[in-house]
């Protein structure tokens, strides 16, 4: 399912226009992905938890030279966790 069938989906569901529920869909992406960058957890009740995980210092392989070695530095990536009722009725 794409994004622009969400919005539409969730426009139907709660009698809302495409356009604004547009507007609030991608107002909680971006609330989603500052809280992340800032290092908060979000706690959605029924649904999951998005957190930002941290990624340690490793060494790799360069994608275009597969002799070169590279070091990946540290980094954050966000993740998620589904809670309990998501994961019951996706079974």
């Amino acid at each position: 399912m794409k994004k622009s069938e969400i919005i539409k989906k969730v426009a139907e569901h709660s009698n809302q226009s495409f356009a604004d529920t547009a507007k609030m869909f991608e107002a909680f992406i971006a609330e989603v992905g500052e809280a992340l960058r800032s290092g908060e957890k979000i706690t959605i009740s029924g649904f999951g938890t998005f957190l930002p995980s941290k990624r340690k210092q490793k060494e790799g392989v360069h994608p275009q030279d597969s002799q070169q070695r590279i070091t990946i530095p540290p980094h954050t990536v966000p993740r998620f966790k589904p809670s309990q009722q998501l994961k019951e009725k996706v079974k």
